[in-house]
């Protein structure tokens, strides 16, 4: 992801960004935000499994 932002900062620098390099960087933008999306939403589900887990441990404890 990074080298594919490099390559677009370098050609908007150059003046030189056509259609062709859009058209190519495009799937690779919405592959990441599908899996960046996916990722986020297994780790919200992690991460409300361990409070409702550390809200029952609180409950016993009292």
């Amino acid at each position: 992801m990074a080298l594919v932002l490099m390559r677009v900062i370098e050609e908007v620098i150059r003046g030189s960004l056509s259609f062709e390099t859009i058209s190519e960087i495009f799937p690779v933008l919405i592959i990441y935000f599908f899996v960046s999306n996916i990722a986020w939403f297994f780790m919200e589900e992690k991460l409300s499994v361990a409070i409702a887990k550390d809200k029952e441990k609180m409950n016993r404890q009292s």
